[in-house]
């Protein structure tokens, strides 16, 4: 009777045993028996996967095997999840995009990247997109894997920008602050030694034609590239009339004191600064009193016509030869035949 007992207790206890570890072999989903795949156990056979992820596996550090890895074979046949399944489509345009292994090679080291095109970029990268597109310079030609083959390479910019003097200058963030819009520079300080390795002309005429403008830095005027500010500034118009732009008529910035002018240019913007000059044209009653200081004093200022180039020699030899200047008889141009009391005296005769 005590053996029947027993058996019978062995009996039950097998049939226990049975029922708790028949399921894990019966075929079931290891979401049901099994529990998610831990780092301790995983790096017993994949060290290599384990220690990518510790070193360079950016937001995926944190997560564990298991959150991708949903079981092991032979149990389960397809143990890798989608990357939608955490990366959600309706979260960024970039994870609409299909086959994330065409750039993202190794899951755990997922910015480690080789890039495929320009177009995946801009899923993410819009800014600097648009910094291009709006910024039109040379860069924005180019591919974004020809300045980064490599995902946040930043690349030095001497790779590509060699040969010229300004390329050998160091620091170049300090004036194109950004990549994406490189001529949009803000020049902070006194700078000129930067600006000469491009612009050398303009800085060779400061220097050889001399005035107030070549004692300045070329940041005094132009604080930011390409900006060419208004002369009126600095300057005050010669006249109420005058605006910023007729400036430029007469004055290069560079060249300030070499003025030139159109042949109509009216007399009114000469009379500016020489105002004794055009009163006393104004008040004469002569014919050159239509013509304007332009028509006389041609091709460069301070430029003082003879008076034969318009008139010839209007008289007899004698009185040429006694009155060389014809200035000693019908006083100035601008006061043509408004004799002086005195009169004309004749030129001493040089002596044979």
């Amino acid at each position: 009777m005590k053996s029947l007992k027993g058996s019978s207790l062995i009996v039950i206890l097998f049939l226990i045993a049975g029922v708790s570890v028949f399921p894990v072999y019966a075929g079931t989903t290891p979401s049901e028996t099994d529990s998610p795949p831990k780092k301790e156990d995983c790096i017993k056979c994949h060290s290599g996967p384990v220690n990518d992820i510790k070193t360079a596996g950016g937001k995926h550090r944190a997560v564990p095997c298991g959150g991708c890895h949903i079981g092991h074979p032979p149990k389960v046949k397809k143990p890798i999840e989608k990357c939608s399944r955490c990366h959600l489509t309706t979260r960024k345009a970039h994870f609409e995009l299909e086959d994330c292994l065409r750039c993202h090679k190794n899951p755990h080291t997922p910015l480690n990247m080789s890039l495929a095109d320009k177009g995946v970029c801009l899923t993410c990268h819009t800014q600097q997109d648009a910094q291009l597109r709006d910024n039109k310079s040379r860069h924005s030609t180019i591919d974004c894997t020809t300045c980064h083959p490599v995902h946040r390479q930043v690349p030095q910019c001497s790779q590509c920008h060699k040969g010229k003097a300004h390329f050998d200058l160091k620091d170049c963030l300090n004036c194109h602050m950004n990549p994406h819009m490189p001529l949009n520079m803000s020049l902070a300080g006194r700078v000129t030694n930067a600006c000469v390795t491009c612009h050398a002309q303009q800085v060779t005429q400061l220097s050889d034609n001399k005035s107030k403008h070549s004692i300045f830095d070329c940041t005094a005027c132009h604080n930011v590239h390409r900006q060419i500010p208004q002369c009126t500034q600095c300057h005050k118009p010669h006249s109420a009339e005058m605006v910023a732009a007729d400036c430029k008529k007469c004055h290069k910035a560079h060249l300030p004191k070499q003025v030139t002018y159109v042949s109509d240019t009216p007399s009114k913007d000469c009379g500016a600064c020489h105002k004794k000059a055009l009163d006393l044209l104004n008040a004469s009653e002569a014919k050159h009193k239509p013509l304007t200081c332009a028509s006389c004093h041609q091709e460069r200022h301070k430029m003082i016509p003879d008076c034969k180039e318009c008139h010839g020699s209007p008289h007899a030899a004698g009185i040429m030869a006694k009155f060389p200047k014809c200035g000693n008889c019908h006083n100035i141009a601008h006061d043509v035949n408004n004799w002086p009391e005195t009169q004309p005296k004749e030129e001493p005769k040089t002596k044979q």
